[in-house]
């Protein structure tokens, strides 16, 4: 890949960034389709994100993905959020906007759209209740997405610390909008019931492959979904479980991509080549 003064430059921000595989994403994508882009990811602590931001605006940068500790954060200082990162109340993607002279900022969130992009699949229709599994910063786009894109009506979030999946419950309107917080010790009982099981944890992933958030998958059948945001590996133990008495699944690589490609198209307007993506990541999973 050779950078030019007229490539166009985008970034990841986040801390850490080591492990991330957005570089290999975007420049797989750029480079099928001969656009002239570079992106590089870059180790940001909280203290310096102001001036990664402005630094980026500065260099004339095109835009950037923004990823934990920041989502939340970055969203003082943009000049303005689309209405779904509003609603998310978190924002993983930026665009920067030159006229003229003025730089306007822009947020977005598309880790909603990017966990629906499987839902409901299969030609099925959608589920009629959900249990997400973690209250951390992923479940408020897994949540929002649940409710307002792919319609459940019913959908319960369960963590350890039951007081957080009760402030992200309030956070999205609580029972009257269709949400309710189950006890964690009672999550097994609650998928079981769940038409969509969706793990928003960690667990389960590199290296702790071992870990995983049901421990007791009775309950689940051929007539549920279980979606694992972790996608290395891409077959979590949640996921073989699940698999083995009858459910479909759908691992967290599907998520990556997806939000990956609501990103590029938000700033390139073109599509993202995703099964030629798909095989790129596949290739270097492997390989780790």
């Amino acid at each position: 890949m050779s950078i030019e003064p007229s490539t166009a430059l985008f970034a990841l921000i986040g801390d850490p960034v080591e492990h991330s595989l957005s570089p290999l994403i975007h420049n797989t994508a750029f480079e099928a389709l001969s656009v002239d882009a570079a992106y590089a990811a870059f180790r940001v602590g909280r203290d310096r994100l102001a001036d990664a931001v402005d630094g980026m605006a500065a260099l004339g940068f095109l835009g950037a993905n923004v990823t934990i500790p920041h989502k939340l954060a970055v969203m003082d200082l943009v000049d303005d959020v689309t209405e779904t990162a509003r609603a998310v109340g978190a924002v993983n993607t930026i665009r920067f906007e030159k006229t003229g002279n003025a730089i306007r900022v822009l947020g977005e969130n598309t880790d909603a759209a990017g966990f629906a992009g499987p839902l409901p699949g299969d030609g099925a229709p959608a589920p009629r209740s959900a249990l997400v599994l973690g209250a951390g910063g992923s479940s408020r786009a897994v949540i929002h997405a649940c409710l307002r894109l792919v319609g459940i009506p019913d959908v319960a979030v369960t963590a350890r610390r039951e007081n957080q999946a009760s402030e992200i419950a309030d956070r999205f309107g609580g029972s009257a909008a269709g949400l309710r917080v189950v006890p964690w010790e009672k999550r097994a009982s609650a998928a079981g019931e769940a038409e969509l099981i969706v793990n928003c944890t960690p667990l389960g992933m590199h290296p702790a492959t071992d870990g995983t958030p049901l421990e007791d998958v009775s309950g689940i059948g051929s007539d549920q979904v279980v979606y694992d945001l972790v996608y290395s590996p891409e077959e979590t133990r949640l996921l073989k479980e699940s698999s083995a008495r009858g459910a479909r699944t759908i691992s967290g690589l599907e998520m990556l991509i997806g939000q990956a490609a609501a990103a590029f198209k938000w700033w390139t307007d073109l599509e993202m080549p995703i099964e030629q993506i798909r095989r790129a990541v596949r290739l270097r999973l492997a390989g780790s």
